[in-house]
């Protein structure tokens, strides 16, 4: 398949997810009109009232799915912050210069993120506004001559024209995920809701993974023309090392975020120059052996049918074949874009960091080496934390530093080292320790005591291993020293304990307060969760005043539903006047002619022959199930003689109707009525 079938194909499939929505909303309003006409009138027409009901439906439906399907047009993402010409001169000068080199527009904004890749959007609207993404560790971790790579890529879907196509494809994409997430939620729990979500829910969902396999397939294309683009102006060594390294780049950032920037930010402590900070780390050697180890052991990229991008061996050998510039080496870092001070102002970095700190929390921003040393202490108090569940499972054991010491002192190491086993002490913080938990224990709790008492502090290890406790003074050092045997020769206890009191670390503390990290404090219980917009409810997300509209909307439904059923199964008015009908006008007995007697102001026919007048009448109430035949055998009179009493045209009786009918039983010979079945009451 060519790419432009395949591009004719998948703006058929954008066409397409329209004419879905557009068919979902006539379903939900002839099966919400059909569903009411089944429930209150089986036997209405199209006509009214039924056309209204169909044209109300169709408008609820039409608001419900509206907000499904109509594509986001917030231009730009979440987490990003604007990079003005003010903030960052020199990388404007460097993307004007390289959007001309590949015969692109020049974006109207730039903004960083805090994701490890770099990205373009256009708008549509509002004058065709042009946005490049650049994320913060691309800027920190690669090299000059890749981050122009990197932007030459970018900028090369500008001059190829895919950000208008991917624009579309986005969006339609994001709307068809919400809509599939709108239908699954309410099946949930609910099998009513299921019965009429289940069909639209697999009908989005079944079109949403064809419309994803022909969209991407068009994107992953799209991104190799976008390479080329790069390796003509920016060289093809420079772009296969870009591409190579972003992977490695995004590694190394998760690591970052999870370790230091994740847990300082909801402690609200930011670092002043993030870019210094990971900079430091994914050059720091021990750290770099690490992470080449682990991408090494990486299973190899394929190919998969909802990939964006292709693998890097294809387009690694994609590279090869086009044709690319010569290559001008840049190894100095990618920060010497931004500007001799190699970083981004102030005011920018604490807006994009600000996006972790959680709600209520007022952030402070500390300098990038201090922030590294209280994210160590953080990790570290909350292991001394954890010792105190070791503790919990020995006997006789006071949960202090001095109970530790004394537990080593009598001999009872293997059994600390056991339960700190039992509870994986560390782990949460370190992952699984190679050596010995106890020896790492007894080393860790001493540090941070002597960082509590300001006679040390400590150094993180950027390989992900406790950090290393940079002692103030002799007698801090020796102290450091005994506690590293300490655990295997209990003899050395006296001695740590010693060095200890002459640096006035008490050591009755319980561990729960191995603190101060007066240096984080705690993250408030309920603070993950932001809070609500204002005027917005909790059903997902929908503005209050549409969901008490169609609330309304639907209760005034029920009632003219209602109203309607009432009104249909009225009695139709009487408008034959029967010859023998004389209605007075006055409430006195009327003078009837022979043949007939007053009942009730009106004259009726008498049911036998002239002269047997000891025939009276009275009314009952027919209850489901019973003909006129049968209520004229019950009564020893007939059909005939019933619908002229009460002036009916045919022998149809309704549940609850009136019925006029003798009071004591005639005989059948007398009025001519025969049953061949027993009467019923």
């Amino acid at each position: 398949m060519t790419g432009a079938l395949r591009s004719l194909l998948a703006l058929a499939l954008v066409v397409g997810f329209y004419l879905l929505a557009v068919s979902l909303t006539v379903g939900y309003a002839v099966f919400g009109a059909q569903t009411m006409r089944i429930m209150f009138d089986p036997e209405a027409r199209w006509g009214w009232p039924m056309s209204p009901f169909y044209a109300l439906f169709g408008v609820l439906a039409a608001l419900a799915l509206t907000k499904v399907f109509v594509p986001d047009r917030h231009q730009s993402r979440p987490g990003t912050t604007p990079v003005d010409l003010d903030d960052a001169p020199d990388l404007w000068e460097t993307v004007m210069e390289l959007a001309d080199a590949v015969d692109a527009p020049i974006p109207t904004d730039i903004r960083v993120t805090l994701e490890p890749n770099a990205a373009v959007g256009e708008s549509r609207s509002e004058g065709g506004g042009r946005c490049l993404y650049v994320g913060l560790p691309l800027l920190a971790a690669l090299r000059a001559d890749e981050l122009r790579a990197v932007l030459c890529h970018e900028l090369g879907h500008y001059s190829h024209g895919h950000t208008r196509f991917a624009a579309t494809v986005y969006q339609g994409a994001a709307a068809l995920e919400r809509a599939q997430q709108s239908f699954a939620r309410p099946e949930v729990g609910n099998p009513v809701v299921t019965v009429y979500t289940g069909f639209q829910h697999l009908t989005v969902a079944a079109y949403a993974w064809m419309y994803r396999a022909l969209s991407f397939a068009v994107r992953r294309r799209q991104e190799l023309e976008a390479d080329t683009a790069a390796a003509a102006v920016a060289g093809g060594r420079a772009t296969a090392d870009a591409l190579s390294a972003i992977g490695t780049v995004a590694e190394a950032w998760e690591d970052f975020r999870a370790r230091y920037l994740t847990p300082m930010a909801e402690a609200g402590r930011l670092p002043d120059d993030p870019i210094a900070a990971f900079t430091a780390m994914f050059t720091d050697a021990g750290y770099r052996a690490v992470l080449d180890r682990r991408c090494r052991e990486r299973p190899q990229e394929r190919r998969r049918l909802f990939d964006s991008h292709p693998p890097l061996r294809e387009r690694l050998q994609a590279l090869q074949r086009c044709q690319s510039s010569p290559d001008r080496g840049d190894s100095r870092p990618a920060a010497v874009l931004l500007g001799p001070s190699r970083t981004l102002p102030t005011g920018v970095v604490t807006a994009l960091l600000s996006e972790a700190v959680p709600p209520g929390h007022k952030p402070s921003t500390v300098p990038w080496r201090d922030w590294r040393a209280r994210a160590e202490e953080w990790r570290t108090v909350h292991a001394v934390t954890d010792l105190d569940a070791a503790l919990g499972l020995l006997a006789r054991s006071r949960r202090t530093l001095g109970g530790i010491l004394a537990l080593v002192e009598a001999g009872r190491g293997k059994e600390l080292a056991q339960a700190l086993r039992d509870v994986r002490w560390g782990a949460r913080q370190w992952g699984e320790l190679g050596e010995e938990q106890s020896t790492v224990a007894l080393r860790v709790l001493v540090g941070q005591s002597l960082v509590a008492a300001g006679r040390a502090d400590w150094q993180a290890d950027w390989t992900g291993r406790p950090g290393v406790p940079v002692p103030a003074d002799t007698d801090a050092v020796t102290a450091l020293e005994a506690a590293a045997g300490a655990a295997e020769v209990p003899a050395q206890v006296a001695r740590l304990r010693s060095a200890l009191k002459h640096c006035e670390v008490p050591l009755e503390t319980p561990l729960a307060s191995a603190g101060p990290a007066a240096s984080v404090p705690p993250r408030p219980a309920g603070s993950a969760r932001p809070a609500e917009p204002a005027g917005r409810g909790r059903l997902g997300g929908r503005p209050r005043k549409l969901q008490v509209g169609a609330f309304l909307a639907s209760v005034a439904t029920l009632l003219l539903f209602y109203g309607n059923y009432q009104i249909s199964h009225l009695p139709p008015p009487d408008r034959t006047t029967p010859p023998v009908f004389t209605p007075t006008l006055e409430p006195r007995t009327p003078t009837c002619p022979s043949g007939y007697r007053p009942y009730q102001y009106v004259c009726l026919p008498l049911p036998t022959p002239s002269g047997q007048d000891g025939i009276s009448y009275r009314t009952i109430r027919v209850m489901p199930n019973v003909t006129l035949p049968e209520i004229a055998c019950q009564y020893g009179t007939n059909v005939p003689f019933l619908m002229a009493l009460n002036f009916l045209d045919e022998p149809v009786l309704r549940p609850g109707q009136s019925l006029i009918v003798p009071e004591m039983p005639v005989t059948r010979a007398a009025t001519g009525a025969s049953c061949s079945a027993q009467p019923r009451a």
